[in-house]
């Protein structure tokens, strides 16, 4: 999982600023936070709602820029409870977040510099269009074999479960040899003392 702080707009009543974590396997937006300032909270509110979205059991490694947001105290410990790891790159290496840089590159391009907001709210709302109806629905990847983020998300999902499903029935069935294997012994040592 990758984050990133990096949109900003400024409004008569005030700036905006987005937070997002991106899966950087589906380039599924995973959580993400819309505020007027930046606290440390909306890092942690983005965090959370990305680990609710992949299902809360996986450990990621979670890359960031070295902002006070992401190197804060609060936000280590949050990702520790999780069990996460915290990676981050040292200074001047911003293609590290290639990935996540690349995501505001393209909301700028195909919808910031297109739009007139007139409130924060109604700068909100677009947002959310983006990203949840549009880009992680809609929005195609080369770098995820042209899919959509969320059914790519969506694939690899089923691919894992059905990989876990099919490991727990080896195993299973290994169990099974093994107990036919001691019965068929016992049932040998039986025969052999009649």
């Amino acid at each position: 999982m990758q984050g990133r702080k990096q949109f900003t707009k400024e409004f008569k009543e005030g700036a905006v600023r987005l937070v997002v974590f991106l899966d950087l396997y589906s380039r599924l937006v995973v959580g993400w936070a819309v505020s007027e300032s930046l606290e440390t909270g909306l890092v942690g509110q983005a965090f959370l709602q990305g680990q609710s979205r992949r299902g809360g059991a996986v450990s990621p490694l979670v890359h960031s820029d070295r902002g006070s947001q992401y190197a804060g105290l609060a936000f280590r410990e949050g990702l520790a409870a999780w069990g996460c790891r915290q990676s981050m790159s040292r200074k001047g290496n911003c293609w590290d977040n290639a990935v996540t840089e690349s995501f505001f590159g393209i909301l700028k391009s195909e919808m910031v510099h297109h739009e007139h907001f007139g409130t924060r709210k109604e700068a909100k709302d677009k947002i959310f269009d983006y990203i949840e109806v549009f880009y992680n629905r809609s929005r195609i990847h080369s770098a995820s074999g042209y899919f959509a983020p969320a059914e790519n998300f969506a694939l690899l999902r089923r691919i894992v479960n059905n990989l876990l499903q099919h490991e727990r029935s080896v195993r299973r069935g290994v169990k099974a040899k093994r107990l036919k294997a001691a019965l068929d012994e016992n049932y040998l040592l039986k025969v052999l003392r009649l």
